[in-house]
C-alpha cells in the first residue's frame, strides 16, 4: 500500500508541477450513493451475488490546465460490499475504505461546459469490515499480504481502473456519475488461491464548487 500511496502522491505532485503558465484550482466537496459488489469466482463456478448501496463522501481538488481538460485527485469513504441470498446460503458483507482516485476529464463544449467525460485509476485502503452469515456477525480483518492460514483475512489494499461523466447543475453544483472496476483479488490467500473477489461499483454524487483560486507557475 505504501509503494501505490507513493506513486499516487508522485503522479499528482508532478501534475500540479506542470502547471508552468497557469491554471484555475478549485476545492470540490462531493457526497453521494455508492452500489457497491464483489465478482466471486471459485476454480470450477461463478457465485451470484448482489449490490450493496452505501455512502461515497470526499473532495477532489480540479485543475483546470485548459478550458478542455481537468485534472483531479481526491480523497474519499466508500462503503463497499455484496451480499449472497441463495436456500441454504445468506451472507452479507460490508467493506469500509479510504480511496485515493486520480481522474482526467475532457469537456467537449467549451462554451456551455455542461457535459465533461473522464477516465482514472484509483488506489484504496481497507481499513474495516464485517461479515454477516448465517445470522452471525464476524469483524473482517486485513494485512498487507494476508498468510494461507489467516482465514478471511483479505488484502488491505486495492487498486484500479474507473470512467466518470460530471454535468453542471448550476455555477456551483455538478452531478457526477462513475463506474470504477478492482483489480486485486481480496482473498488471493485462501487455500489454493481457489477465490478470486474483486470489487467493482457505480453510483452518483454531488459536487460544490467551494473555493476557486489560480495558481501562477514559473515562466520561462
Amino acid at each position: 500500500m505504501k509503494k501505490a500511496l507513493k506513486f499516487f502522491l508522485i503522479i499528482t505532485i508532478s501534475v500540479l508541477g506542470s502547471a508552468t503558465t497557469y491554471a484555475q484550482i478549485s476545492i470540490n466537496p462531493e457526497a453521494g450513493l455508492n452500489c457497491s459488489d464483489y465478482r466471486l469466482k471459485t476454480s470450477d463456478l461463478t457465485l451470484n451475488t448482489y449490490m450493496k448501496t452505501g455512502l461515497r463522501a470526499g473532495f477532489v481538488v480540479d485543475i483546470a490546465f485548459s478550458p478542455r481538460v481537468n485534472v483531479e485527485p481526491g480523497i474519499y469513504y466508500v462503503q463497499n460490499g455484496y451480499g449472497i441470498e441463495t436456500a441454504s446460503r445468506h451472507e452479507s458483507t460490508s467493506i469500509h475504505c479510504i480511496e485515493f482516485p486520480l481522474n482526467i476529464m475532457f469537456t467537449p463544449d467549451t462554451r456551455t461546459k455542461n457535459l465533461s467525460i473522464g477516465c482514472g485509476i484509483y488506489v484504496a485502503y481497507n481499513v474495516a469490515g464485517k461479515l454477516n452469515y448465517d445470522g452471525k456477525t464476524k469483524e473482517l480483518e486485513f494485512a498487507t499480504e494476508p498468510s494461507s492460514n489467516q482465514y478471511m483475512v483479505g488484502k488491505n489494499r486495492d487498486y484500479g481502473w474507473r470512467i466518470l461523466s460530471a454535468c453542471k447543475l448550476s455555477e456551483k453544483f455538478y452531478l457526477k456519475a462513475h463506474f470504477q472496476m478492482g483489480m486485486v483479488n481480496l482473498f488471493s490467500n485462501f487455500p489454493d488461491s481457489y477465490y478470486d473477489v474483486k470489487n467493482y461499483n457505480f453510483g452518483v454524487a454531488v459536487g460544490y464548487k467551494m473555493a476557486t483560486f489560480k495558481h501562477k507557475g514559473k515562466t520561462k
